[in-house]
């Protein structure tokens, strides 16, 4: 059984023409969120279908709430499918758009796929989150994707300059991040409103950065000085998996096993912070801080109003994942978040970065390439594989692997073969 739904339209644009049916595939538990969402923003001619590919990062039941949480999806958990199921049941919907909502190696397996399909649905690909800075690694794997989303005026710009630098010439779409508001179709986004009162900080961590443990523990520190000197301050740690719970990236030191050493250690008074999992959105409320390293979490708490931070200790750079962050008015340091202290986007970034005033142009890029399909004009996608020709069948088989041998046998034959790769394992 599939999670499928129909928006509700009117029934003169119904008997008109057929509605557009859409399925995304996904593979863990932010690429989950990211499809979900934007099948949700898909108007009302649009029927939508919600996959998820069997793999060592599928998320866990409760990761799927999470994800799916306000959306029409949230009381109809998507099936989880093998590869052979998979290319079943997409044979059986026969799609007209397909959203590759996956990791780079089962996007590209998911791809593949499709393409071999009798009549191939027009391909659809795209990142969560903040997708920069354009990789040739992330265009490489969607290389079949006829469109790519993306969520600002600046991915835009960078990722049309990597694909042409790569032959590529996929339609670039506009949206926005789709757990953020709509556009207000108006410059500026509220970022000039006067800072509230904050009596609730919430850190969001990433899996990936900062590495070292020393510089988890000083964020950690931090938010104990935090609760020591402002004890009318909340302050929560939203976690991104429960403890077993697998993520689209490994996380090797995850902050609530840090906490629980420091506090035995005495560095740190265990009741000063809290941990929390589920929606970000559930502790984004007003009064609240967002802090983080890099995540899109910022994103979502100035776009509701909220003051955010953006530690900048441990460098401002690509490694770091927050260079995109330059200019946006929200970094700070580790001394800023002790003493509370926070900032805003300024409007300049955000009209740039993520909060766009023009509305989405995704369905209107759809709509015209689904007419295409159904005229059989269409073209193949095998000639765009050239530039991705490297590895490339040696990738499906670890992707169509990795989608159905057991965790334990992956987890066994990565170490035994890759043991560093293994472990530091990570594809957009």
């Amino acid at each position: 059984m599939t999670a499928t739904t129909t928006a509700p339209a009117p029934v003169a644009a119904r008997a008109a023409t057929p509605p557009i049916r859409v399925v995304a595939v996904a593979d863990s538990d932010s690429y989950l969120k990211w499809g979900a969402a934007t099948l949700d923003r898909l108007g009302p001619d649009h029927e939508t279908t919600l996959l998820v590919v069997r793999s060592p990062i599928a998320p866990t039941p409760s990761q799927v709430g999470a994800a799916t949480a306000s959306t029409r999806f949230a009381a109809a958990p998507p099936p989880v499918l093998g590869v052979a199921a998979l290319r079943r049941t997409l044979a059986r919907l026969a799609p007209d758009v397909l959203l590759v909502s996956a990791t780079g190696p089962v996007a590209e397996l998911v791809c593949e796929m499709a393409a071999r399909l009798p009549q191939r649905p027009v391909l659809v690909s795209g990142l969560p989150g903040m997708a920069l800075p354009a990789t040739l690694k992330a265009l490489r794997f969607r290389a079949r994707c006829d469109v790519l989303v993306t969520h600002s005026r600046r991915e835009r710009r960078e990722y049309a300059a990597v694909a042409e630098g790569l032959g590529l010439s996929p339609a670039l779409a506009l949206a926005r991040l789709p757990f953020l508001p709509p556009a207000p179709g108006t410059e500026g986004d509220g970022t000039d409103r006067a800072m509230p009162e904050v009596s609730r900080v919430v850190f969001a961590p990433q899996a990936k950065v900062p590495a070292a443990r020393s510089q988890r523990e000083r964020i950690l520190v931090a938010l104990d000085d935090l609760a020591r000197t402002r004890p009318d301050v909340e302050v929560v740690v939203k976690l991104r998996a429960a403890p077993g719970e697998q993520q689209t990236h490994e996380e090797l030191l995850p902050f609530d096993a840090l906490w629980t050493d420091l506090a035995r250690a005495g560095l740190v008074t265990e009741s000063h912070v809290t941990f929390a999992t589920g929606p970000l959105s559930d502790q984004l409320v007003p009064g609240s801080a967002l802090v983080t390293v890099s995540s899109t979490a910022v994103l979502e708490s100035v776009a509701a109003g909220l003051p955010a931070l953006v530690i900048e200790d441990f460098g401002v750079n690509e490694r770091m994942l927050n260079a995109a962050f330059v200019g946006s008015g929200c970094l700070g340091s580790l001394d800023d978040l002790a003493a509370g202290r926070f900032g805003r986007l300024t409007d300049a970034w955000a009209q740039d970065n993520y909060l766009h005033p023009e509305p989405d142009d995704l369905a209107d890029v759809l709509g015209g390439l689904v007419a295409r399909r159904r005229d059989g004009t269409l073209p193949p996608t095998d000639v765009r594989i050239e530039v991705a020709r490297r590895g490339h069948r040696r990738r499906l088989l670890r992707a169509a692997l990795r989608s159905t041998l057991p965790r334990q046998v992956l987890v066994v034959a990565g170490a035994v073969r890759h043991p560093v790769a293994f472990v530091r394992r990570g594809s957009r």
